[in-house]
């Protein structure tokens, strides 16, 4: 699954666009007075200007064997959120090393490195080497219905989880973390895994669909 287009609000708009464009580096383009893109990779990454201090997690694919480069590089530009004393975390089920950092917004924002991807790096680490943005976290009010629901709509395939309380759809190119906002945190912090609105655009199987989700509810239409 490919994230082609991730929407995103905040209430902090001019610190969002100081901190990607300039602290990371990434590639921007204002658009108006209340919101502005950024280009990661294959996704497309929008932030807009909205009241409430909206707060999200997703993740940034990173080249695979780039995760220690990565982390000193991130460093530099940004405090780390431990595990403990742990900066890169080990997810050897999934066959990944992590790291993670709050952006101004308080989102809680992840380089993930998969080596399940096909990709070698051969230019020293910087913001250019992001890849996509891969996962995005999608607190709903019934997980399982979700699931199900994405996968009777775009054929997601289910990925982890016991989908009680969570459930990660997908596959290592991009995943959907559907979670029950009621009993989840977001690793690896004790932030409540709160549902904000976002829309994102996402292609399974050469067919792309529209995906919001608005008040713990998900809706998926075709593009």
């Amino acid at each position: 699954m490919i994230l082609e287009e991730l929407r995103l609000f905040t209430s902090s708009l001019p610190d969002q666009w100081a901190f990607y464009t300039n602290t990371l580096g990434m590639k921007g383009q204002r658009e108006g007075s209340q919101s502005f893109s950024l280009q990661a990779g294959a996704t497309r990454l929008v932030f807009a200007e909205r009241e409430g201090q909206p707060y999200y997690h997703f993740a940034f694919n990173i080249p695979p064997y780039q995760y220690e480069p990565a982390l000193e590089w991130l460093k530099q530009r940004a405090p780390i959120l431990r595990d403990g004393d742990a900066e890169l975390i080990d997810f050897s089920n999934w066959n990944a090393y992590a790291m993670y950092f709050h952006d101004p917004a308080g989102n809680i924002v992840e380089f993930i490195a998969r080596r399940d991807l096909a990709h070698r790096a051969e230019a020293p680490f910087s913001a250019a080497s992001i890849l996509s943005v891969s996962e995005i976290g999608l607190p709903v009010r019934n997980v399982r219905e979700s699931f199900e629901f994405l996968h009777r709509k775009s054929g997601l395939p289910f990925y982890s989880g016991n989908c009680d309380n969570f459930c990660a759809a997908g596959d290592p190119q991009g995943l959907f973390i559907i979670v029950d906002p009621r009993n989840k945190q977001w690793y690896p912090t004790e932030m409540a895994a709160r549902s904000f609105p976002l829309t994102l655009t996402f292609r399974e199987r050469e067919q792309s669909y529209v995906l919001t989700l608005e008040k713990e509810q998900l809706w998926v239409r075709k593009a």
